[in-house]
C-alpha cells in the first residue's frame, strides 16, 4: 500500500515541477518491486504499458540495481536512439521513495551481465 499510495503523488509533483506531463517522457522506469504494485502505479497515473518497462519476468526484483538493469536490458535499444526524457522512481525500503527526471542523448548501455 506505501509504494501505491506515496509515488504516483510524488511522479506527478515531479512532472509538474518541470512543467512537462506525462505525454514528454518516453519511458517511466520504476523499481522494480513486483508485478502488482508496478502495474498499480502505471494504473494510477494513467500511463501507458509501453512507456513503463518491466524487467521483472527476467530478473525479479533485484533490490537497488532494478532501475539501471531496467534501462541496460529493457529499452537499450531505444536509448541509444538519439534524445530521450526518463522519469526514474526508486521506491521501498524504510519506507522511502524519490524520482529523477534524466534526459539522455544516445546513451550507450553495456549488456547486463548474467552469472
Amino acid at each position: 500500500n506505501f509504494s501505491v499510495r506515496e509515488v504516483p503523488p510524488n511522479v506527478r509533483a515531479l512532472l509538474e515541477f518541470a512543467e512537462m506531463d506525462a505525454d514528454d517522457v518516453d519511458h517511466f522506469v520504476f523499481h522494480q518491486a513486483n508485478l502488482i504494485i508496478n502495474n498499480s502505479i502505471a494504473k494510477k497515473l494513467k500511463l501507458d504499458a509501453d512507456k513503463v518497462p518491466l524487467s521483472l519476468g527476467a530478473f525479479g526484483n533485484t533490490s537497488s540495481a532494478t532501475i539501471p538493469v531496467t534501462i541496460a536490458h529493457e529499452i537499450s535499444e531505444t536509448v541509444q536512439q538519439g534524445r530521450k526524457q526518463l522519469l526514474l522512481c526508486g521506491f521501498g525500503v524504510g519506507l522511502s521513495w524519490g524520482s529523477a527526471l534524466v534526459t539522455t542523448n544516445n546513451l550507450h548501455c553495456l549488456p547486463v551481465i548474467e552469472v
